[in-house]
């Protein structure tokens, strides 16, 4: 299985790779779907990252896509220089209305 990062960060896009993660830069909200869309039909992508930079821009349709999406896994990290956000606890919030 491979990952894979969508990144509008050049940073964050360096150091994956250094780490021998694939990764691709996309520059809207549009080409960040397509992209995602292209790795979700990718049998051999298990796991794709995605920087807050570029989840702000799509996020209903990420969020949409990782309710239904069984077979590849997509998580958000921070972008460089940015606080990590609980992502999780926000999703569960946003899901069932349950704040912890």
């Amino acid at each position: 299985m491979k990952t894979l990062l969508i990144t509008n960060a050049s940073d964050t896009r360096v150091g994956m790779r250094l780490a021998g993660i694939e990764a691709v830069m996309v520059t809207s909200g549009e080409e960040t779907l397509v992209r995602l869309k292209e790795a979700i039909e990718n049998p051999q992508v298990g796991l794709v990252l995605l920087t807050d930079g570029i989840v702000d821009s799509c996020y209903e349709e990420v969020m949409a896509l990782k309710l239904v999406e069984k077979d590849t896994m997509i998580l958000t990290i921070p972008d460089p220089g940015q606080p990590f956000k609980d992502h999780i606890a926000q999703y569960v919030r946003e899901s069932i209305g349950i704040k912890f």
